[in-house]
C-alpha cells in the first residue's frame, strides 16, 4: 500500500502541519473523552506514517524556522514545530555484526543463567559504526543510530544529520566514503521520521 508523499488533501498527517481533528465516528465523538480521543488520533497518525516510509528529499515546510521565529511564534501559539526527521542510511545489521565479529567488537554481558552471555545489540552496533568511521577517517559525521520509522516497520539508521541540524551537514566526500563502504555507492541517503518525535508540536 502506498501513499502520496505530498498529499493534496490532509491524508498523511505527520507530513503536513496538524489541524483540529475530531474522533473517527459519530459514536466516538460522543463517547470518548479528550485523552482517549488524543490517543486514537495519535495512533491513526502513526499508522499513516508507516505507510509513507522514508522521504527521498526533505520538503521545505519540514525545515524548522529559525529559533528566534520559533520562540516568537510559540508565544502566540501559532507556529508548530515539524517532526524530527533524520537523513541517513538504514543500518544493515547483518553487515555490521559481521564487521563486529571480524574486528572483535561484539559487546556482551552476563545472562540470567550461569555461564550465559547476552549480546548487547545497540552497544555493539554503535561501537562498530564508530570503528568504521575511524577506519574511513570520517570527521564530519557524528556517530548516531536513531530509531526511525520505515515502511511498516521501525529500525535503526546511520544518521548523517537531521532537519534541526541543517547547518551541520557532513561533507560530500565523507558521505561518499560511507556510502561506498556500506555497499550503497551512488545511492542517496533518505529522510526518516524519528520514532518518538514524529509529530508536529
Amino acid at each position: 500500500m502506498s501513499c502520496s508523499l505530498v498529499p493534496s488533501a490532509h491524508q498523511v498527517v505527520p507530513i503536513l502541519a496538524p489541524r483540529n481533528r475530531m474522533c473517527f465516528t459519530q459514536k466516538a465523538r460522543t463517547a470518548c473523552n479528550p485523552q482517549i480521543r488524543a490517543i486514537l488520533i495519535s495512533l491513526k497518525d502513526f499508522l499513516n506514517l508507516l505507510n509513507v516510509g522514508p522521504l527521498p528529499e526533505l520538503y521545505p515546510h519540514l525545515i524548522p524556522p529559525k529559533k528566534k521565529t520559533l520562540k516568537k511564534e510559540a508565544v502566540n501559539k501559532r507556529l508548530k514545530k515539524p517532526p524530527l526527521i533524520h537523513c541517513g542510511y538504514v543500518a544493515d545489521e547483518e553487515f555490521l555484526f559481521e564487521y563486529a565479529r571480524n574486528h572483535g567488537l561484539l559487546r556482551k554481558c552476563p545472562g540470567e543463567r550461569e555461564g550465559e552471555t547476552v549480546l548487547l545489540k545497540l552497544v555493539t552496533m554503535t561501537a562498530t559504526v564508530e570503528a568504521i568511521f575511524t577506519e574511513l577517517g570520517l570527521s564530519s559525521i557524528p556517530v548516531r543510530l536513531p530509531q526511525v520509522v520505515t515502511n511498516d516497520d521501525v529500525t535503526l539508521i546511520i544518521a548523517l544529520y537531521n532537519n534541526y541540524s541543517m547547518k551541520k551537514r557532513p561533507t560530500d566526500e565523507d558521505v561518499r566514503k560511507l556510502a561506498g563502504f556500506l555497499g550503497k555507492e551512488g545511492e542517496q541517503p533518505k529522510w526518516y521520521f524519528d520514532v518518538t518525535r514524529w509529530k508536529w508540536n
